[in-house]
């Protein structure tokens, strides 16, 4: 029997547990680093080689087997480094609110949004599907759902993936006031445990949860929303449901995802 993982996109290992991008990080750290030894040993105390070198060898193994958000951490440092760092169009946010500037001009309650000169834009929230679990016959059907969809909507379409941390405050709350409302008090200790538990994972693991969002724009409000609505029908056509962000609901993505949750 051959044991397959639960993660079918999990990288393939190589050698010694490690994958080939992370052998191709730490090989050239491990020669760097035995490269430095063969030639500080020569002028310099064993122990104070090591000190020299131990902490590039630590920041070597940091970056290949740690990881954050479900990301190693020697892609984060790459693409931090990759990344144009240009200032944000955006103010501070103050409280729940954001002020924007350009290139949007305003937001209205039923998810307009003005684009000025550049026309308008609505923003849709999408379900997600995994196409990686799917057959090959059904993967074939989501590609050409989706490049139904790209190719019905007038005007360019952006796909957005933001992720941010879970609150389960509030469920929280709610298991902690229904543990106390069971007849038996092992039950209401159990339901209690399990309330605490709830809020452990959420806080202590850093669970996160993804959210998709479209983009589409029209050079009018009439356009903007006729192509929302084109969107909406084609992801309903191969499974995805599709639903626009209220003025309020769009300032709170948008406010995410300029703190910097977007992946």
């Amino acid at each position: 029997m051959i044991p397959v993982p639960s993660d079918i996109d999990i990288a393939d290992r190589i050698l010694a547990g490690l994958t080939a991008r992370q052998l191709a990080v730490l090989a050239p750290a491990a020669g760097g680093v035995w490269g430095l030894w063969t030639l500080l040993e020569q002028w310099v105390p064993t122990p104070v080689v090591i000190v020299i070198l131990a902490p590039i060898a630590a920041v070597a193994v940091v970056l290949v087997l740690g990881r954050r958000d479900g990301t190693s951490l020697d892609r984060l440092a790459w693409a931090a480094i990759t990344h144009p760092r240009a200032p944000l169009s955006t103010d501070e946010t103050t409280g729940s609110r954001l002020r924007l500037r350009w290139p949007v001009t305003g937001i209205d309650r039923s998810g307009l949004v003005d684009l000025g000169a550049r026309g308008f834009a609505v923003v849709l929230e999408t379900s997600m599907v995994n196409i990686a679990l799917r057959s090959e016959t059904e993967q074939a059907g989501l590609v050409d759902g989706f490049a139904r969809l790209v190719q019905s909507v007038p005007g360019p379409v952006q796909v957005s993936v933001t992720s941010r941390p879970v609150d389960a405050g509030r469920r929280v709350r709610r298991l902690h006031h229904a543990a106390t409302t069971l007849p038996d008090p092992k039950l209401q200790a159990a339901a209690a445990e399990h309330a605490d538990w709830v809020s452990r994972l959420t806080t202590d693991a850093g669970v996160r949860s993804r959210h998709v969002a479209l983009t589409v724009t029209g050079p009018t409000p009439e356009a903007a929303w006729h192509a929302a609505s084109t969107a909406i029908d084609a992801c309903a056509g191969f499974g995805v449901t599709a639903e626009v962000l209220t003025g309020a609901e769009l300032e709170d993505w948008l406010s995410t995802s300029i703190r910097g949750t977007t992946c």
